[in-house]
């Protein structure tokens, strides 16, 4: 029982492994590792170099509630509908063919001194509207929302984004307009045939809050909403974020490279201690699957 339990001893201090193993074990590979470490150091670089920058504005937007305490106009319009909107593919199309934003978006493809398309390039509605949907973000915080609009050009990123706020003004604007004029227009049919005082006074009262509503709607700069920071061009670029990329690049690679160390270890270990048979067997499986 002594010399078993000895045995066993034995074997599991061979077995067990200590971190100076470890590290010599990292030591017989550290050329491998350096290696790996500096391509993926070297191809991050030039990543982030050839990467395409973008840079984002961005806007933020509350409800006017001085509109809605005074006419009870404007806060009735929830972000929800300002983000439908902005989705909204009517509202795309009106932005884009009336501030003509195909060559922008596309400018790549745009011969400015001819003014068409180079090599027989020409963008569909679709796709413009994929690529502004892509470069516009719209989150909520709290009583605010903010609009971001990303671009390669920070001064168009600014310029697009204050096209989407005026474009939006004035379709809410005109919508609420539409709206009030209709009311109004039912409300003075109902008084031309109306034969009570009562309901004629009442009738002219609901007129005169629309007609003032109306006034309101087209005096405000902005309805329904208020501007607190305006679209503004970036400074700074936004993406690609060079120091990151090479960081975390650096950092992978590392890692990567120490789980090849390890691995090449132990297939050194099986071939000196373990069954040939399950090192053939190993090889034919991974033949296997390799076809």
């Amino acid at each position: 029982m002594k010399e078993k339990s000895a045995h066993d001893t034995a074997c599991t201090e061979e077995n067990e492994i200590s971190i100076l193993d470890l590290f010599i074990a990292l030591l017989r590979h550290k050329w491998m590792i350096f290696f790996i470490v500096l391509c993926a150091g070297v191809i991050s670089v030039v990543y982030s170099l050839a990467a395409t920058s973008l840079y984002r504005s961005y806007s933020t937007i509350v409800p006017y509630d001085v509109i809605t305490v005074q006419a009870g106009i404007g806060g009735a319009q929830s972000f929800d509908q300002f983000n439908f909107v902005l989705r909204s593919r009517k509202f795309t199309k009106n932005l884009i063919e009336r501030h003509s934003l195909m060559p922008v978006i596309f400018s790549e493809n745009w011969d400015k001194d001819r003014k068409s398309w180079k090599n027989g390039f020409d963008p569909t509605f679709q796709q413009t509207y994929e690529a502004l949907q892509s470069m516009l973000e719209v989150s909520f915080n709290g009583s605010a929302m903010t609009l971001a609009f990303t671009f390669t050009d920070p001064a168009e990123a600014q310029k697009i984004l204050t096209f989407y706020l005026a474009d939006l003004n004035e379709f809410m604007r005109r919508q609420f307009l539409e709206d009030v004029q209709v009311r109004r227009q039912s409300l003075e049919k109902q008084l031309n045939s109306a034969s009570d005082p009562v309901l004629k006074d009442k009738l002219s009262e609901m007129i005169i809050q629309y007609i003032q509503k109306e006034d309101l709607a087209k005096v405000k700069d902005f309805y329904g909403f208020e501007i607190i920071d305006a679209p503004f061009v970036p400074e700074n670029r936004f993406k690609p974020e060079r120091s990151r990329i090479c960081m975390i690049s650096v950092i992978a690679a590392f890692f990567a490279a120490v789980i090849i160390a390890f691995i090449l270890e132990y297939i050194a270990y099986l071939k000196k201690n373990e069954d040939p048979k399950k090192i053939a067997e190993l090889k034919r499986c991974i033949k296997f699957r390799s076809r």
